[in-house]
C-alpha cells in the first residue's frame, strides 16, 4: 500500500527510477505469491481484488465517488498491482477535478502496465498543459519505446531545442533522417562534433538507420561525403569499410576525392583488423608486415591458413592527387604505426613515381601556382616517410638514396629547415651502420635557418616548424658532439660541446613560457603523483579558435610519439602540437637532457659558478618541474657541485628545494623520503660547522612537520618524520623526553610484522642508541635498555609467529682462530618484501646484533650475527655480516650453493 502514499504528491524526475524499480519489485513478489498459492490448491486474492473492484466501479457509475475510493483501496489490499484499480482511482480523481492526484495515479497506473500506450499519452497531455519539460521528455521517451513516431520525435526535438540540449537535438535529428537521409544534418553535426559528449551514440543511430532502410543507392553524394567525414575523424574505420562494401553492391559511385581516399584505407585497416587473431584487445593490429600490394594491385593479407585479397578499388589518381597529399600520408602514417611496412613502401612508390611526374610537368603546376609549394612540401614528405620505412627494415642503403634525392631535388631556400633535417637523419643512419666519418660530416652541414614566422600570442611566442626545424638541428648536432667517454677529460670535446650547445641554452632561458609562473595555485591534491609528459601545461581552450595558430602549429606534437600513447583525441593533439611548438620543436624530456649535459661539461670545464647560476635559474622552471625523475636528477646535480665548491648558500638552497620536492610527492615511498632528508642534512657539517647548519636543521625539521601536518598524515608518520628529523644531532633539550612520549603514544609497542612498522622499529632504536652517546645524555643506560628492548621485542614476537627456513652453518676451530661457514643459496634480487618473513627476521636480528656489538657485548653480538646469516639470502646484509664478524675476530664465509 505504499503506492497509495505516492498519490499526494508526484515524484520528482530524479526519483522516478527508484519509483519503476520498487513497482517491478512489487509485481514480482505478487507473481511468486499467486504460484505458490496455486501450487498448494488454494485460491489467489486476485479473484477477491476483481470482484471488490466491479463493485466500486457500480459505486462509480451511481456517483458515489467517496464509496468507489474506499471499495478501491479495499481491493488493493489483495492485489496491489492491479493497474485497473489505479486507472480507475484516476477517473474519479479527475472527476473530481483533483488534478495532481488523478496524474500520480494514472502514472502508478502506467507504471504497472507499461505498454498502455493511451495512458501515457493522456499523462504526455497533463505535464504539456503544466508546461512540465523534464516529464514531457520522460513520457515521451515512453511513448517513442512502444512506438516510435515522427510525431513524437518532433515534440522530443521541440522540447530539447527549448532547453537548449544540443546533444540531445542532435540526437533527436539523427533518429529522424530516414529514409530520406538529408546532407545538412550530417554537416550540422560535423560542426558541433567536438562538443558532442553523445557522438558515438549518434553515429550508431545513424548508422542503424542506413541498415534498416537500405537506401545507400538513393543517398545524395553531399550526404556521403559528410558522412564519410564523420565517420572518420571518430575513427570508425569498420563502419567506413562496411558503407564502402554497401556502396559498391549498390553500384553507387563516390565521386569525392578525399571520401574515395578515406574508404580506401578504412577498407584496408578494417580487413587487416578482422583478420587478425592476435591483436583482438588493441584498436590497431601491431603484427608487422600482415598486409602486401602485389603486381596487379591487388592489397592481401596474410594470415596464419590463407592469403585473402581484400575488396578495394586502387585508384592511383585519387592517391597521388596533390590536394589531397597530406590525407593519404596520414592515413599511411597508421599503417605505418600498425607496422605495415611491406604495404606502406609500396604504396609510396607508386605515389612518388606519380607526384614525381606531375613534378616534371611544369606547365600542369601553373594552374595550382598557389599551393605549388605545399605540394612540393607533401612530395618531400612522401620521400621521407620512404626512406623512414627502409630505415625501420634496416634497408640503410636504400634509405640513404631517398633521403639524397631530397637533397639533390634543388628545392628552394623556403624548404631549408626540410632539407636540416635530411641531414640530421642521414648522419644518424651513417652513425647507425659505424660509419663516423660522414655520420659528423654530415652533422657540420646543419645550418641555421634565415627565415623566421614565429606567431606571438600576448606573452607568448608560438614557434613554426621553421623554427622548431632549425632548434632540432642544433639539439642533434651537439648530441652529437657529446661523448660520456670524453666529456670528463677531453678539453677539445668539452669546448666544442659547449659552443654547440650555447644557443640552446640561451634560446631556453629566455622563453618566457618555460619560465612563466602559474597563474592558478596547484592543490597539494593535484600534485601529489608522479607528473607524466602528458600533464597539462598550458590550456588550449582560449586558442581553439585562432585558425592561424592552429595550422602554423599542426603536426609539430609528433615529437612527443615515444613519450605518450599513440592514440590519443584531437584535443589532446592541439595539446601536443601547441606546446612542441612553445618549446622550440623539442620535449621538456629533451631540454633537460641538453641542460644536464651542458652543465656537466661546465663543471668538468671547471665553469662550477656558471653552472650554480644555470642550475638555480632552470629549478624554478614550473615546466622543467612536470618531468620527476629528470628533475631529481638536476637537483642532485646542483648539491653535488655545491658540495664539491663548498658552496654553502647553493647547497642550502639545493637541500631545501629537494626536501619540498620530495615531500609533495605521495608516489615516493615515505620511508625513503625520511632517509634522504637525514641524508641531505647530514652533509653540511661535513665542510661546514658553524651555527648555520643547527639554524638550517631547525629549519628543515619545521618544514617536515609542517608538510606533514598540512597533508594529513597520520600518527605513525608523524612519529617517523621527526624521529629522522632528529639526526645526525639533537637539537632542543627535551628532544629525548619528547621522543619517549611520542613511543608510547604509538602502535609501535603493538609489535606488527609489515615491513613499515619493522623499519620504523629499527629507526627508532638506532634513536634511543645514537642519544645514548652523545655527551650530554644523563641516564645512558637507561636509553641503551629502551633501543635494544624495542629490538628485542620485534625479534622475539616474529621470530615465534612465523615458521622460517634456515641456512646450514657450520663452524671450524683452528689454532685457537673460530671461523664461521655458511651455505646459502644468494639471490642478486633478493629484497625485503611483505611475503617473506625469513628474510624479516634476519634484518631485525642483524640490527640487534650491531646493538650488542656497538656496547661491547661481543658474544650477544657474534651469536646473533650467526643466527641473521641463517635467516637471509641477500647479498647485500651478508656482505654487511661478513665485514662485522671480521671485526669480532670470527670470520664468516660464504659458500654459495649451485
Amino acid at each position: 500500500m505504499v503506492y497509495l502514499s505516492w498519490l499526494t504528491k508526484t515524484p520528482n524526475i530524479e526519483e522516478l527510477g527508484g519509483f519503476e524499480e520498487y513497482i517491478k519489485r512489487e509485481k514480482e513478489e505478487s507473481v511468486r505469491i499467486m504460484k505458490r498459492r496455486l501450487k498448494k490448491g488454494k485460491t489467489t486474492d486476485r479473484q477477491i481484488a476483481e470482484d471488490t473492484l466491479g463493485a466500486a466501479n457500480k459505486l462509480y457509475a451511481k456517483g458515489d465517488f467517496l464509496g468507489a475510493i474506499n471499495k478501491i483501496k479495499e481491493a488493493l489490499t489483495y492485489h496491489s498491482t492491479n493497474d485497473n484499480a489505479y486507472y480507475l482511482l484516476g477517473v474519479i480523481y479527475e472527476e473530481q477535478e483533483e488534478a495532481e492526484k488523478a496524474f500520480n495515479a494514472f502514472l502508478i497506473s502506467a507504471s504497472i502496465k507499461r505498454t498502455d500506450i493511451t495512458l501515457w499519452k493522456r499523462l504526455y497531455e497533463y505535464k504539456r498543459r503544466e508546461d512540465d519539460l523534464e516529464y514531457q521528455v520522460y513520457i515521451l521517451k515512453k511513448i517513442k519505446k512502444l512506438k516510435p513516431t515522427n510525431e513524437v520525435l518532433e515534440d522530443l526535438l521541440e522540447i530539447y531545442e527549448r532547453q537548449k540540449n544540443q546533444s540531445k537535438i542532435f540526437e533527436i535529428k539523427a533518429e529522424m533522417m530516414g529514409p530520406e537521409f538529408p546532407a545538412e544534418i550530417i554537416f550540422e553535426i560535423l560542426e558541433n562534433i567536438r562538443t558532442l559528449k553523445n557522438r558515438v551514440k549518434i553515429i550508431e543511430i545513424i548508422s542503424r538507420a542506413l541498415d534498416r532502410e537500405k537506401v545507400f543507392a538513393d543517398l545524395s553524394d553531399r550526404f556521403i561525403i559528410g558522412y564519410v567525414d564523420l565517420l572518420f575523424t571518430q575513427g570508425h574505420y569498420s563502419l567506413l569499410s562496411q558503407l564502402n562494401n554497401s556502396l559498391q553492391y549498390c553500384k553507387k559511385t563516390v565521386i569525392c576525392i578525399r571520401s574515395q581516399i578515406i574508404l580506401f584505407f578504412s577498407v584496408i585497416i578494417s580487413e587487416i583488423m578482422n583478420k587478425c587473431q592476435i591483436c583482438t584487445g588493441n584498436s590497431l593490429c601491431t603484427c608487422r608486415d600482415t598486409a602486401d600490394i602485389d603486381a596487379s594491385y591487388n592489397i592481401l593479407i596474410e594470415t596464419s591458413k590463407k592469403t585473402a585479397i581484400i575488396n578495394v578499388i586502387f585508384n592511383t589518381e585519387a592517391l597521388s592527387d596533390p590536394i589531397h597529399l597530406h590525407l593519404t600520408g596520414y592515413l599511411i602514417d597508421i599503417l605505418i604505426k600498425m607496422r605495415k611496412y611491406k604495404l606502406s613502401v609500396k604504396l609510396l612508390l607508386i605515389i612518388n613515381g606519380h607526384m614525381d611526374r606531375i613534378l616534371s610537368q611544369k606547365d600542369s603546376l601553373k594552374s595550382v601556382n598557389l599551393i605549388r609549394d605545399r605540394i612540393l612540401h607533401e612530395s618531400i614528405n612522401i620521400k621521407k616517410r620512404i626512406a623512414f620505412i627502409y630505415d625501420r627494415l634496416k634497408e640503410y642503403d636504400k634509405s640513404i638514396m631517398h633521403y639524397k634525392a631530397i637533397l639533390d631535388g634543388g628545392y628552394a631556400d623556403t624548404m631549408q629547415s626540410v632539407l636540416e633535417e635530411v641531414k640530421m637523419r642521414i648522419s644518424e643512419i651513417y652513425k647507425k651502420t659505424g660509419n663516423i666519418d660522414l655520420a659528423l660530416e654530415y652533422a657540420l652541414q646543419i645550418q641555421t635557418a634565415t627565415i623566421s614566422t614565429d606567431l606571438q600570442r600576448e606573452d607568448l611566442l608560438f614557434y613554426t616548424e621553421i623554427g622548431c626545424m632549425h632548434m632540432r638541428s642544433l639539439l642533434y648536432k651537439a648530441m652529437h658532439i657529446y661523448s660520456d667517454d670524453k666529456i670528463a677529460y677531453d678539453p677539445s670535446v668539452r669546448t666544442y660541446f659547449i659552443r654547440s650547445a650555447q644557443e640552446l641554452v640561451q634560446f631556453l632561458l629566455k622563453n618566457t613560457f618555460v619560465f612563466a609562473k602559474k597563474k592558478k595555485k596547484r592543490s597539494l591534491q593535484e600534485t601529489d603523483h608522479t607528473p607524466a609528459p602528458e600533464e597539462q601545461l598550458i590550456s588550449t581552450k582560449e586558442f581553439e579558435t585562432d585558425y592561424d595558430l592552429l595550422h602554423g602549429t599542426s603536426g609539430l606534437g609528433k615529437v612527443f610519439s615515444n613519450e605518450v600513447s599513440e592514440e590519443i583525441s584531437a584535443g589532446k593533439k592541439v595539446y601536443f602540437d601547441m606546446l612542441a611548438s612553445l618549446l622550440g620543436g623539442l620535449t621538456v624530456k629533451e631540454w633537460h637532457g641538453i641542460i644536464y649535459r651542458y652543465i656537466t661539461a661546465l663543471h668538468y670545464n671547471g665553469s662550477n659558478e656558471a653552472a650554480i647560476l644555470l642550475l638555480r635559474k632552470v629549478l624554478t622552471s614550473p615546466v622543467l618541474r612536470s618531468l620527476f625523475e629528470e628533475y631529481t636528477f638536476l637537483l642532485w646535480l646542483l648539491i653535488r657541485i655545491s658540495k664539491d665548491t663548498k658552496d654553502i648558500e647553493s647547497l642550502h638552497w639545493g637541500i631545501t628545494h629537494m626536501v619540498r620536492y620530495y615531500a609533495h610527492r605521495a608516489g615516493v615511498d615515505a620511508v625513503s623520503f625520511y632517509y634522504l632528508c637525514y641524508f641531505l642534512i647530514s652533509q653540511v657539517p661535513r665542510f661546514h660547522r658553524k651555527s648555520e647548519y643547527y639554524k638550517f636543521q631547525k629549519n628543515v625539521q619545521r618544514n617536515l612537520r609542517r608538510k606533514s601536518l598540512s597533508r594529513g598524515t597520520g600518527a605513525q608518520n608523524i612519529l617517523t618524520i621527526l624521529c629522522f628529523s632528529y639526526m645526525p644531532s639533537f637539537i632542543y633539550t627535551d628532544t629525548a623526553a619528547r621522543l619517549e612520549k611520542y613511543v608510547e603514544d604509538s602502535v609501535v609497542l603493538q609489535a606488527n610484522t609489515t615491513l613499515l612498522d619493522i623499519f620504523r622499529a629499527i629507526a627508532l632504536s638506532s634513536l634511543f642508541l645514537t642519544h645514548a652517546s652523545s655527551r650530554k645524555v644523563v641516564d645512558r643506560d637507561r636509553y641503551i635498555k629502551k633501543g635494544i628492548k624495542i629490538l628485542q621485542e620485534y625479534t622475539i614476537y616474529f621470530k615465534e609467529s612465523h615458521n622460517h627456513s634456515e641456512n646450514k652453518v657450520t663452524v671450524r676451530s683452528e689454532n685457537g682462530l673460530i671461523e664461521y661457514t655458511v651455505y646459502v643459496d644468494i639471490r642478486e634480487d633478493q629484497t625485503y618484501a611483505e611475503d617473506d618473513p625469513t628474510e624479516k627476521l634476519g634484518l631485525l636480528q642483524y640490527n640487534l646484533a650491531r646493538a650488542f656489538h656497538q656496547y661491547k657485548l661481543y658474544g650477544l653480538a657474534e651469536n646473533l650475527y650467526i643466527e641473521s646469516a641463517k635467516h637471509t639470502r641477500n647479498k647485500e646484509l651478508l656482505s654487511l655480516l661478513q665485514i662485522n664478524t671480521f671485526l669480532l675476530g670470527k670470520p664468516l664465509k660464504v659458500s654459495v650453493l649451485q
